[in-house]
Protein backbone atom coordinates (compact mmCIF):
# COMPACT_ATOMS: atom_id res chain seq x y z
CA UNK A 1 0.00 0.00 0.00
CA UNK A 2 1.12 3.99 -0.71
CA UNK A 3 -0.63 5.66 2.40
CA UNK A 4 -4.06 7.72 1.23
CA UNK A 5 -5.54 7.16 -2.30
CA UNK A 6 -8.32 8.55 -3.88
CA UNK A 7 -8.79 4.45 -4.35
CA UNK A 8 -7.94 2.00 -2.47
CA UNK A 9 -4.87 -0.04 -3.43
CA UNK A 10 -5.51 -2.12 0.11
CA UNK A 11 -6.86 -4.96 -2.10
CA UNK A 12 -4.19 -5.49 -4.49
CA UNK A 13 -1.30 -7.44 -3.91
CA UNK A 14 1.38 -4.91 -6.71
CA UNK A 15 1.64 -1.14 -6.85
CA UNK A 16 3.81 0.54 -9.43
CA UNK A 17 3.83 4.99 -9.57
CA UNK A 18 3.13 6.30 -12.80
CA UNK A 19 6.03 7.36 -15.12
CA UNK A 20 7.81 10.57 -14.55
CA UNK A 21 5.05 13.14 -15.99
CA UNK A 22 2.16 10.61 -14.06
CA UNK A 23 3.88 10.17 -10.60
CA UNK A 24 0.65 10.68 -8.97
CA UNK A 25 -0.91 7.74 -10.61
CA UNK A 26 -0.77 4.45 -9.43
CA UNK A 27 -1.00 1.68 -11.08
CA UNK A 28 -2.63 -2.05 -9.48
CA UNK A 29 -2.70 -5.52 -10.73
CA UNK A 30 -4.94 -7.30 -8.74
CA UNK A 31 -4.12 -10.39 -6.86
CA UNK A 32 -5.79 -12.85 -8.99
CA UNK A 33 -3.93 -11.39 -11.85
CA UNK A 34 -7.07 -10.57 -13.92
CA UNK A 35 -7.06 -6.25 -14.03
CA UNK A 36 -4.80 -3.86 -13.81
CA UNK A 37 -6.28 -0.23 -12.97
CA UNK A 38 -5.04 3.12 -12.12
CA UNK A 39 -5.70 5.98 -9.84
CA UNK A 40 -4.41 9.23 -8.51
CA UNK A 41 -2.77 9.21 -5.24
CA UNK A 42 -1.51 11.94 -2.81
CA UNK A 43 0.87 13.94 -3.69
CA UNK A 44 2.83 13.50 -0.42
CA UNK A 45 2.42 9.90 -0.95
CA UNK A 46 3.40 9.25 -4.11
CA UNK A 47 6.40 7.25 -5.55
CA UNK A 48 9.20 7.04 -8.11
CA UNK A 49 9.01 4.32 -10.83
CA UNK A 50 9.06 1.13 -8.56
CA UNK A 51 7.80 -2.64 -7.79
CA UNK A 52 6.11 -3.66 -4.29
CA UNK A 53 5.59 -6.98 -3.88
CA UNK A 54 3.26 -8.44 -1.03
CA UNK A 55 6.22 -10.36 0.73
CA UNK A 56 3.92 -11.93 2.55
CA UNK A 57 2.10 -13.71 -0.63
CA UNK A 58 5.38 -14.48 -2.32
CA UNK A 59 6.85 -16.25 1.29
CA UNK A 60 3.80 -18.53 1.43
CA UNK A 61 3.92 -19.58 -2.21
CA UNK A 62 7.88 -20.21 -1.60
CA UNK A 63 6.71 -22.35 0.75
CA UNK A 64 4.01 -24.39 -0.39
CA UNK A 65 5.18 -24.45 -4.13
CA UNK A 66 3.55 -24.32 -7.29
CA UNK A 67 0.97 -27.06 -7.85
CA UNK A 68 1.81 -29.27 -10.90
CA UNK A 69 -0.50 -29.34 -14.00
CA UNK A 70 -1.93 -32.53 -15.98
CA UNK A 71 -0.18 -33.97 -18.88
CA UNK A 72 -3.25 -33.48 -20.58
CA UNK A 73 -5.48 -31.28 -19.22
CA UNK A 74 -8.40 -32.26 -20.64
CA UNK A 75 -8.34 -35.71 -19.03
CA UNK A 76 -8.47 -37.01 -15.80
CA UNK A 77 -5.02 -37.83 -13.90
CA UNK A 78 -3.99 -41.54 -14.23
CA UNK A 79 -0.93 -43.63 -14.76
CA UNK A 80 -1.44 -42.48 -18.65
CA UNK A 81 -1.84 -38.75 -17.60
CA UNK A 82 0.03 -37.65 -14.86
CA UNK A 83 0.77 -34.80 -13.25
CA UNK A 84 4.29 -33.29 -14.30
CA UNK A 85 6.91 -32.80 -11.99
CA UNK A 86 9.19 -30.54 -13.68
CA UNK A 87 10.53 -27.38 -10.85
CA UNK A 88 11.88 -27.70 -7.85
CA UNK A 89 8.89 -25.39 -6.76
CA UNK A 90 6.35 -28.42 -7.91
CA UNK A 91 8.68 -31.18 -5.59
CA UNK A 92 7.57 -28.68 -2.60
CA UNK A 93 4.02 -28.68 -3.28
CA UNK A 94 3.81 -32.50 -2.90
CA UNK A 95 5.39 -31.79 0.31
CA UNK A 96 3.52 -28.80 1.36
CA UNK A 97 0.01 -30.72 0.09
CA UNK A 98 0.96 -33.66 1.05
CA UNK A 99 -2.61 -35.21 1.72
CA UNK A 100 -3.97 -33.79 -1.04
CA UNK A 101 -1.20 -35.23 -3.25
CA UNK A 102 -1.76 -38.58 -2.11
CA UNK A 103 -3.49 -40.98 -4.22
CA UNK A 104 -2.03 -39.66 -7.56
CA UNK A 105 0.01 -40.15 -10.62
CA UNK A 106 3.10 -37.81 -10.94
CA UNK A 107 5.65 -38.15 -13.17
CA UNK A 108 9.16 -36.23 -12.98
CA UNK A 109 10.36 -34.81 -16.74
CA UNK A 110 13.51 -32.77 -15.64
CA UNK A 111 16.29 -32.32 -13.21
CA UNK A 112 15.84 -31.03 -10.15
CA UNK A 113 18.12 -29.60 -7.44
CA UNK A 114 17.07 -28.97 -4.22
CA UNK A 115 20.21 -26.89 -3.19
CA UNK A 116 19.93 -24.41 -0.20
CA UNK A 117 16.10 -25.18 -0.01
CA UNK A 118 15.43 -26.95 3.39
CA UNK A 119 13.70 -30.52 2.82
CA UNK A 120 10.94 -31.98 4.90
CA UNK A 121 9.51 -35.38 3.67
CA UNK A 122 6.49 -36.09 1.84
CA UNK A 123 3.39 -36.68 4.03
CA UNK A 124 6.09 -36.28 7.54
CA UNK A 125 2.94 -37.45 9.52
CA UNK A 126 2.05 -40.85 11.65
CA UNK A 127 -0.80 -41.69 8.50
CA UNK A 128 0.82 -43.42 5.95
CA UNK A 129 -0.14 -42.11 2.72
CA UNK A 130 -0.20 -44.02 -0.97
CA UNK A 131 1.61 -41.98 -3.97
CA UNK A 132 2.60 -43.40 -6.81
CA UNK A 133 5.59 -41.21 -8.15
CA UNK A 134 7.55 -41.84 -11.31
CA UNK A 135 10.86 -40.23 -11.63
CA UNK A 136 11.28 -40.66 -14.97
CA UNK A 137 14.81 -41.19 -14.46
CA UNK A 138 15.68 -37.76 -13.76
CA UNK A 139 17.76 -36.71 -11.18
CA UNK A 140 16.89 -35.01 -7.75
CA UNK A 141 19.93 -34.53 -6.32
CA UNK A 142 21.31 -31.83 -3.18
CA UNK A 143 18.31 -32.62 -1.27
CA UNK A 144 19.12 -32.58 2.61
CA UNK A 145 16.54 -33.78 5.60
CA UNK A 146 17.37 -33.67 9.36
CA UNK A 147 13.56 -34.32 10.60
CA UNK A 148 12.23 -36.60 13.30
CA UNK A 149 10.14 -39.90 12.84
CA UNK A 150 10.60 -39.95 9.04
CA UNK A 151 13.22 -38.92 7.36
CA UNK A 152 13.23 -39.83 3.40
CA UNK A 153 12.03 -37.96 -0.18
CA UNK A 154 8.82 -39.51 0.80
CA UNK A 155 8.45 -40.13 4.84
CA UNK A 156 5.79 -42.59 5.88
CA UNK A 157 4.13 -44.20 2.87
CA UNK A 158 2.07 -47.28 2.40
CA UNK A 159 0.48 -49.29 -1.13
CA UNK A 160 2.76 -46.67 -2.93
CA UNK A 161 4.87 -47.15 -6.46
CA UNK A 162 8.22 -45.12 -6.03
CA UNK A 163 9.72 -45.72 -9.79
CA UNK A 164 12.37 -44.47 -12.00
CA UNK A 165 13.88 -42.09 -9.24
CA UNK A 166 17.73 -41.06 -9.03
CA UNK A 167 18.31 -39.16 -6.10
CA UNK A 168 21.14 -38.10 -4.22
CA UNK A 169 20.81 -36.80 -0.14
CA UNK A 170 21.62 -36.55 3.37
CA UNK A 171 18.67 -37.48 5.48
CA UNK A 172 18.62 -38.00 9.00
CA UNK A 173 15.84 -39.04 11.40
CA UNK A 174 14.69 -42.23 13.75
CA UNK A 175 13.86 -44.18 10.33
CA UNK A 176 16.01 -42.93 7.24
CA UNK A 177 15.86 -43.72 4.04
CA UNK A 178 17.06 -41.71 1.12
CA UNK A 179 13.76 -42.55 -0.63
CA UNK A 180 11.30 -43.88 2.00
CA UNK A 181 11.77 -43.55 5.56
CA UNK A 182 9.00 -46.06 6.39
CA UNK A 183 7.52 -47.81 3.87
CA UNK A 184 4.59 -50.86 4.18
CA UNK A 185 3.13 -52.31 0.99
CA UNK A 186 5.47 -50.54 -1.27
CA UNK A 187 7.27 -51.05 -4.50
CA UNK A 188 10.91 -49.70 -5.06
CA UNK A 189 11.37 -50.11 -8.92
CA UNK A 190 14.49 -49.30 -11.07
CA UNK A 191 15.51 -46.21 -8.75
CA UNK A 192 19.11 -44.91 -7.69
CA UNK A 193 20.36 -43.41 -4.86
CA UNK A 194 23.66 -42.21 -3.36
CA UNK A 195 24.46 -40.05 -0.26
CA UNK A 196 23.98 -40.60 3.57
CA UNK A 197 21.20 -41.70 5.66
CA UNK A 198 21.57 -41.32 9.51
CA UNK A 199 19.01 -42.88 12.53
CA UNK A 200 17.87 -45.31 14.55
CA UNK A 201 16.68 -47.70 11.69
CA UNK A 202 18.85 -46.75 8.58
CA UNK A 203 18.71 -47.95 4.82
CA UNK A 204 20.04 -46.73 1.56
CA UNK A 205 16.54 -47.00 0.38
CA UNK A 206 14.02 -47.47 2.80
CA UNK A 207 14.69 -47.09 6.75
CA UNK A 208 12.19 -49.27 8.49
CA UNK A 209 8.95 -51.42 7.04
CA UNK A 210 7.02 -54.22 6.27
CA UNK A 211 5.56 -56.10 2.77
CA UNK A 212 7.85 -54.46 0.28
CA UNK A 213 9.43 -55.02 -2.58
CA UNK A 214 12.84 -53.54 -4.34
CA UNK A 215 13.73 -54.54 -7.75
CA UNK A 216 16.47 -53.63 -9.80
CA UNK A 217 17.52 -51.20 -7.78
CA UNK A 218 20.86 -49.84 -6.76
CA UNK A 219 22.58 -47.74 -4.15
CA UNK A 220 25.74 -45.98 -5.76
CA UNK A 221 27.58 -44.24 -2.94
CA UNK A 222 27.85 -42.68 0.10
CA UNK A 223 27.16 -43.92 3.86
CA UNK A 224 24.11 -45.28 5.90
CA UNK A 225 24.57 -45.76 9.80
CA UNK A 226 21.73 -47.10 12.15
CA UNK A 227 22.45 -47.11 15.65
CA UNK A 228 19.94 -50.21 15.89
CA UNK A 229 19.50 -51.42 12.30
CA UNK A 230 21.43 -50.25 9.19
CA UNK A 231 21.30 -52.03 5.44
CA UNK A 232 22.20 -50.53 2.09
CA UNK A 233 19.07 -51.17 0.87
CA UNK A 234 16.62 -51.50 3.84
CA UNK A 235 17.68 -51.14 7.95
CA UNK A 236 15.03 -52.79 9.58
CA UNK A 237 11.99 -54.87 7.12
CA UNK A 238 9.69 -57.71 7.91
CA UNK A 239 8.03 -59.78 4.80
CA UNK A 240 10.38 -57.38 2.61
CA UNK A 241 11.67 -58.64 -0.59
CA UNK A 242 14.77 -58.00 -2.02
CA UNK A 243 15.29 -58.68 -6.16
CA UNK A 244 17.99 -58.15 -8.66
CA UNK A 245 19.73 -54.81 -6.49
CA UNK A 246 22.37 -53.67 -4.99
CA UNK A 247 24.54 -51.63 -2.73
CA UNK A 248 27.95 -50.02 -3.06
CA UNK A 249 27.79 -47.37 -0.16
CA UNK A 250 29.49 -48.22 3.75
CA UNK A 251 27.60 -49.77 6.25
CA UNK A 252 27.48 -48.96 10.15
CA UNK A 253 25.65 -49.41 13.15
CA UNK A 254 24.76 -51.95 15.65
CA UNK A 255 23.54 -54.78 13.34
CA UNK A 256 24.67 -53.93 10.29
CA UNK A 257 24.36 -55.76 6.63
CA UNK A 258 25.40 -54.65 3.23
CA UNK A 259 21.83 -55.00 2.08
CA UNK A 260 19.67 -55.43 4.88
CA UNK A 261 20.55 -54.75 8.77
CA UNK A 262 17.50 -57.12 9.89
CA UNK A 263 14.85 -58.88 7.94
CA UNK A 264 12.11 -61.35 9.12
CA UNK A 265 10.30 -63.92 6.60
CA UNK A 266 11.61 -61.90 3.64
CA UNK A 267 14.05 -62.50 0.89
CA UNK A 268 17.06 -61.84 -0.81
CA UNK A 269 17.79 -63.25 -4.25
CA UNK A 270 20.06 -62.26 -7.37
CA UNK A 271 21.84 -59.46 -5.36
CA UNK A 272 25.53 -58.26 -3.95
CA UNK A 273 27.09 -55.79 -2.15
CA UNK A 274 30.19 -54.10 -2.33
CA UNK A 275 30.11 -51.69 0.52
CA UNK A 276 32.09 -52.34 4.05
CA UNK A 277 30.03 -53.24 6.96
CA UNK A 278 30.54 -52.36 10.31
CA UNK A 279 28.66 -53.40 13.09
CA UNK A 280 28.94 -53.30 17.04
CA UNK A 281 26.36 -55.91 17.73
CA UNK A 282 26.28 -58.31 14.28
CA UNK A 283 27.81 -57.29 10.68
CA UNK A 284 27.62 -59.38 7.80
CA UNK A 285 28.39 -58.71 3.91
CA UNK A 286 24.70 -59.46 3.09
CA UNK A 287 22.70 -59.23 6.08
CA UNK A 288 23.08 -58.72 9.91
CA UNK A 289 20.19 -60.53 11.38
CA UNK A 290 17.29 -62.69 10.28
CA UNK A 291 14.29 -64.17 11.97
CA UNK A 292 11.27 -66.32 10.80
CA UNK A 293 11.84 -68.51 7.52
CA UNK A 294 14.31 -65.93 5.51
CA UNK A 295 15.74 -67.43 2.85
CA UNK A 296 19.23 -65.34 1.13
CA UNK A 297 20.15 -66.78 -2.31
CA UNK A 298 22.31 -66.17 -5.30
CA UNK A 299 24.19 -63.43 -3.66
CA UNK A 300 27.70 -62.13 -3.30
CA UNK A 301 29.68 -59.93 -1.19
CA UNK A 302 33.21 -58.65 -1.27
CA UNK A 303 33.36 -55.55 0.98
CA UNK A 304 35.68 -55.39 4.10
CA UNK A 305 33.35 -56.54 7.68
CA UNK A 306 34.61 -55.30 10.55
CA UNK A 307 33.28 -54.09 13.99
CA UNK A 308 32.90 -55.27 17.94
CA UNK A 309 30.30 -57.19 17.09
CA UNK A 310 29.88 -60.71 15.83
CA UNK A 311 31.09 -61.09 11.89
CA UNK A 312 30.19 -63.39 8.78
CA UNK A 313 31.14 -62.83 5.13
CA UNK A 314 27.66 -62.90 4.24
CA UNK A 315 25.36 -63.11 7.95
CA UNK A 316 26.17 -61.87 11.17
CA UNK A 317 23.31 -64.28 12.50
CA UNK A 318 20.87 -66.70 10.95
CA UNK A 319 18.01 -68.19 12.82
CA UNK A 320 17.80 -71.73 12.50
CA UNK A 321 14.23 -71.24 10.46
CA UNK A 322 16.02 -69.18 7.74
CA UNK A 323 18.72 -70.55 5.24
CA UNK A 324 21.09 -69.19 2.51
CA UNK A 325 21.51 -70.68 -0.29
CA UNK A 326 24.54 -70.69 -2.93
CA UNK A 327 25.85 -67.04 -1.36
CA UNK A 328 29.61 -66.13 -1.73
CA UNK A 329 32.10 -63.67 0.18
CA UNK A 330 35.56 -62.57 -1.04
CA UNK A 331 37.56 -64.25 1.97
CA UNK A 332 40.35 -61.66 0.93
CA UNK A 333 38.68 -58.61 0.83
CA UNK A 334 36.20 -59.17 3.46
CA UNK A 335 38.65 -60.12 6.31
CA UNK A 336 36.92 -62.42 7.68
CA UNK A 337 37.01 -66.49 7.07
CA UNK A 338 33.60 -67.14 8.23
CA UNK A 339 30.40 -67.22 6.09
CA UNK A 340 28.28 -66.76 9.09
CA UNK A 341 29.01 -65.27 12.50
CA UNK A 342 26.14 -67.47 14.54
CA UNK A 343 22.74 -69.73 14.05
CA UNK A 344 22.20 -71.46 10.77
CA UNK A 345 21.74 -74.88 9.54
CA UNK A 346 23.33 -76.28 6.32
CA UNK A 347 23.71 -73.02 4.45
CA UNK A 348 25.64 -73.21 1.27
CA UNK A 349 27.48 -70.40 1.71
CA UNK A 350 31.16 -69.94 0.26
CA UNK A 351 34.39 -68.12 1.14
CA UNK A 352 36.09 -67.54 -2.04
CA UNK A 353 39.09 -65.60 -3.74
CA UNK A 354 38.77 -62.54 -5.62
CA UNK A 355 40.03 -64.89 -9.12
CA UNK A 356 37.29 -67.43 -8.01
CA UNK A 357 34.72 -64.48 -8.25
CA UNK A 358 35.95 -62.70 -11.34
CA UNK A 359 35.75 -63.67 -15.32
CA UNK A 360 33.33 -64.91 -17.61
CA UNK A 361 33.38 -68.63 -15.44
CA UNK A 362 33.07 -67.14 -11.53
CA UNK A 363 33.12 -70.14 -9.35
CA UNK A 364 29.59 -69.11 -8.22
CA UNK A 365 26.52 -70.63 -9.02
CA UNK A 366 24.34 -67.80 -10.53
CA UNK A 367 21.87 -67.85 -13.21
CA UNK A 368 23.06 -66.28 -16.73
CA UNK A 369 19.25 -65.47 -16.36
CA UNK A 370 20.08 -62.52 -14.10
CA UNK A 371 23.94 -61.80 -14.21
CA UNK A 372 26.24 -60.71 -16.26
CA UNK A 373 29.80 -61.87 -16.72
CA UNK A 374 32.53 -60.39 -18.12
CA UNK A 375 36.36 -59.59 -16.71
CA UNK A 376 35.26 -57.98 -13.35
CA UNK A 377 32.59 -59.33 -11.04
CA UNK A 378 29.45 -60.38 -12.37
CA UNK A 379 26.65 -57.71 -12.34
CA UNK A 380 23.33 -57.09 -12.77
CA UNK A 381 21.34 -57.43 -16.22
CA UNK A 382 18.17 -55.41 -15.09
CA UNK A 383 19.44 -52.92 -12.69
CA UNK A 384 17.99 -49.63 -13.54
CA UNK A 385 16.04 -50.92 -16.61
Amino acid sequence: NVGTTSGSASNYSWLRSGGRNNAINAYRLSASGSNINNNRVNYSYAVRPALHLNLNSAAQAAKSGSEPTLQDSTKPNSQDNPYIIDTAAKLVWMRANAEAAAGKFYLQTANIDMSGKTWTPINNTDTARVYFYDGGGYTISNITCANGSYAGLFGNVTNSILKNINISASMSGTNAGLIAGSANFTQIISSTASGTATGTNAGGMIGAGSYNQITNSEVTSGTVSGSTYAGGLIGNGTFNSLISSYNSANISGGTSGGLAGYLETSSITNAYNTGSVSGSVLAGGIVGQTNQRTIISSVFSTGAISGNGTRGGVFGNLDLSSSAMFCYYNNSTSGVLITGGTGGQGYQCYGLTTTQMQGTTPSMNLSSTWWNFASGYPTLKYVGA
